[in-house]
């Protein structure tokens, strides 16, 4: 039988936990870095990009502009792309982990209401 008061309960306990992982992931750090590892992309949690940083031996001055420009907007999109994902995959593990908390906590409920 389907205890609809236990899943209340259990619902609004998630969704206070899932607006706490939230803020934290909001106020997380992420770094991204390029192939090569020499561009790095800080960016929070809530997307917010923080820092940008290009090691300096990466400018060649023996390259043409364009071949530098094109270096850089490959590299920097690979390093803002890795960090996009670290956030996408640390936010998916938590929810996911969450989910497999409330799906626990209905169980044991459930049995301790019908032992």
């Amino acid at each position: 039988m389907i205890n609809w008061e236990t899943i209340e309960k259990a619902s609004k306990q998630l969704e206070s936990k899932m607006k706490n992982a939230h803020n934290e992931i909001n106020e997380l750090t992420f770094t991204g870095s390029s192939e090569d590892k020499h561009i790095k992309v800080m960016m929070k949690g809530s997307y917010k990009l923080e820092r940008l940083a290009i090691a300096p031996e990466v400018i060649d001055s023996a390259k043409s502009s364009a071949d530098m420009a094109e270096y850089l907007n490959a590299q920097c999109t690979i390093a803002f792309n890795d960090a996009i994902n670290q956030i996408q995959e640390y936010s998916n593990e938590r929810i996911a982990k969450l989910a497999g908390d409330l799906e626990v906590n209905i169980a044991d409920e459930s049995e301790e209401k019908y032992a």
